[in-house]
């Protein structure tokens, strides 16, 4: 089966602005209107749409070995960030025990939702039941940075969205042009409105609990309701302005795994270079050109094939890898 290059733009642009928040955010931060206003318009949709494709990409077969492969990513991973962060910092984080490092948190969630996404095969409503998950959560009085708890279930319903009715809501908006004439609106009044609203960036996130955030139950279930709504509009919305730039940037778009996982040394190194606590322009010159560099690098083929070379060796092992679970 062909690839689809309709998802492999998407995929691309994604990635791309994944790595361009990281930079903006680790560079100077979320004090600016300006940098505020375009990483809280980016941070809507971008986790939520990615959530949503690998979901699409989501088939009920081989859980077992999916399972071992994100781990075969996790552990080594985990392990290579944190000695890297400890030889830029001079610090290591106990939290990082029990908590993936940083970006590697979508590879833990991945392990969750390939794992518990079969279990709502069989009801009747797996978005509702994914959507009652994502509110839930919040009142867990565990922290729910820990292993990564809250963003795993605030995601879900995106993913369980992706898996179950993916290809039937891309297709439709695909072929509304009242979507992709409403797309630019969207975004601009996102922009426009996180301009002029001071807003907290752990809702974003979805790593913090309703008490964590400081919010009475219901309140914070109402919110969290709130910016689901307002991501899967911008989803929609992104999904239905990929036609504009379909077909361009495949490549990227085929390897965001290896420029995902590997951009997080870069960042680390970048920030560890310059202080742009007060240079908003130049920080948003700079982090674009990075970013159009970074993801032109890591999608060489010696980072994609080092990730199969990891996977390859660890799993070389497995029985679940060479056949003799058949």
């Amino acid at each position: 089966m062909p690839r689809d290059t309709y998802l492999d733009t998407g995929k691309a642009i994604l990635i791309f602005l994944v790595v361009l928040g990281h930079f903006l955010e680790k560079l100077v931060g979320w004090k600016s209107p300006e940098i505020k206003a375009i990483l809280a318009t980016i941070y809507t949709f971008h986790i939520p749409a990615f959530t949503f494709i690998s979901g699409m990409f989501f088939k009920d077969k081989d859980l077992v070995k999916k399972v071992i492969y994100f781990f075969s990513l996790l552990i080594p991973f985990q392990i290579i960030y944190c000695l890297f962060n400890w030889g830029l910092k001079g610090e290591i984080y106990l939290e990082y025990l029990i908590s993936p490092f940083w970006i590697l948190w979508y590879i833990a969630a991945m392990i969750a939702w390939t794992v518990m996404t079969p279990l709502l095969k069989k009801l009747k409503t797996p978005v509702i039941i994914a959507v009652a998950l994502s509110l839930l959560i919040g009142l867990s009085p565990i922290n729910n940075y820990y292993f990564s708890l809250g963003r795993i279930f605030v995601f879900f319903p995106f993913f369980v969205m992706g898996a179950f009715y993916g290809h039937q809501i891309v297709n439709y908006v695909k072929q509304k042009k009242l979507c992709l004439y409403a797309a630019p609106f969207i975004f601009i009044g996102l922009l426009v409105y996180y301009f002029y609203t001071d807003i907290n960036k752990y809702w974003l996130y979805g790593s913090f609990s309703y008490s964590q955030l400081g919010v009475d139950a219901i309140s914070g279930m109402i919110k969290r309701m709130a910016f689901l709504a307002l991501s899967l509009i911008t989803v929609l919305a992104f999904f239905s302005s990929i036609q504009l730039f379909r077909g361009r940037w495949l490549q990227l778009g085929q390897r965001t795994l290896s420029v995902y996982i590997f951009h997080g040394f870069v960042v680390l190194i970048i920030v560890s270079l310059f202080n742009l606590k007060d240079d908003v322009a130049f920080t948003i010159f700079l982090s674009t050109i990075t970013t159009f560099l970074t993801c032109l690098m890591l999608k060489k083929n010696i980072f994609y094939n080092s990730i199969n070379y990891i996977n390859k060796k660890i799993c070389s092992n497995s029985p679940f890898f060479n056949g003799q679970n058949q």
